[in-house]
């Protein structure tokens, strides 16, 4: 099924832990050998290499690694405090939607 929708797709996007959609026949290398014109995105929690590669992320994940629970933290607190509404995923999503449309324009 998915092949058959990525044949007539602009767009590919996945978030799969490393190696996941390779193993599922849905890394780049197999989709675009069926759509040669594809942009596929991939959202990863902590990129494609290094050593935390294959760990799975979640929002508080990344807010705590990027900083954003020490800055949103009041002076003198017991613990960090995490920001509300999935703010780390979100801006994820957005960054990786324009890269995307980037990708499509070009």
């Amino acid at each position: 099924m998915v092949y058959r929708l990525v044949e007539g797709a602009d767009v590919f996007v996945q978030n799969f832990r490393k190696g996941v959609a390779e193993r599922l026949g849905m890394g780049y290398d197999t989709l675009s050998e069926i759509n040669p014109m594809l942009v596929y995105g991939s959202a990863t929690g902590y990129g494609p290499d290094g050593p935390d590669a294959h760990q799975p992320s979640f929002d508080a994940c990344g807010q705590a690694r990027g900083g954003l629970m020490v800055a949103a933290t009041p002076p003198n607190a017991e613990a960090p405090t995490l920001v509300s509404n999935a703010v780390s995923d979100q801006i994820g999503g957005i960054i990786l939607c324009l890269g995307v449309l980037g990708a499509l324009v070009a």
